[in-house]
């Protein structure tokens, strides 16, 4: 069987539901490179190492790539869960294993659990319902800009919604994009694109270490 486990945010919000089927599953697999904060990760490392249980800190090339069919092969014979920070489904590609491991014949059985989508709004104490799509903002690569957050942007406040914005971030790198670069390259992108779409006066709301006691 393969087991698709969501953590929530932090280990203090593991759903029980899915602490159970980390306790049941014969080797774990912790999704190392598409979650936030590194020290969560860690914590929930060290609690399944203490449970006794077969447990890594998967990186990119352990779960996807070649590493799918492997992956999918042994959940045939045994319970094997990824477990991912968040919900295991909701913004990773995770989706390419369920779909290996469904053709050949294994259980596929995927856990839910709260992500920094809707933490984020609710710590905005903003309604889902006026929330448009979300976007990640990345920086420039080679002297391009990414301009499509902006095109996002503008169609949600034309639709008068609100807009999640999420910052690249790369674990694995350490790289975390800083809230006051973010508000620089949106900047660049009005210059750009000079539509009006953001101003020096826009309404903005910074979130950082989501449902964290740092919070």
């Amino acid at each position: 069987m393969l087991i698709l486990v969501g953590l929530g945010l932090y280990i203090d919000l593991l759903p029980l539901r899915s602490l159970a089927a980390l306790a049941r599953c014969d080797k774990v697999l912790i999704d190392a490179y598409t979650s936030a904060p590194r020290e969560a990760v860690e914590r929930v490392y060290e609690v399944l190492r203490a449970m006794g249980k077969r447990v890594s800190l998967a990186k990119r090339e352990d779960l996807e790539g070649e590493s799918i069919a492997r992956i999918a092969e042994e959940a045939r014979h045994s319970d094997v869960c990824i477990a991912v920070l968040g919900d295991p489904l909701i913004a990773t590609t995770h989706s390419a294993i369920c779909t290996e491991a469904a053709s050949r014949g294994v259980k596929v059985v995927v856990i839910p659990a709260p992500s920094i989508h809707c933490a984020s709004i609710t710590a905005t104490g903003l309604m889902s319902y006026r929330f448009g799509r979300s976007v990640t903002l990345v920086t420039p690569k080679n002297g391009v800009f990414y301009e499509y957050p902006y095109d996002v942007i503008k169609e949600n406040l034309s639709l008068n919604l609100h807009t999640l914005l999420l910052l690249e971030m790369d674990a694995e790198k350490g790289f975390f994009m800083d809230p006051c670069e973010a508000g620089r390259l949106l900047m660049e992108l009005e210059k750009r694109r000079g539509e009006g779409v953001l101003r020096s006066d826009t309404l903005v709301v910074v979130l950082s270490r989501v449902a964290s006691p740092r919070h």
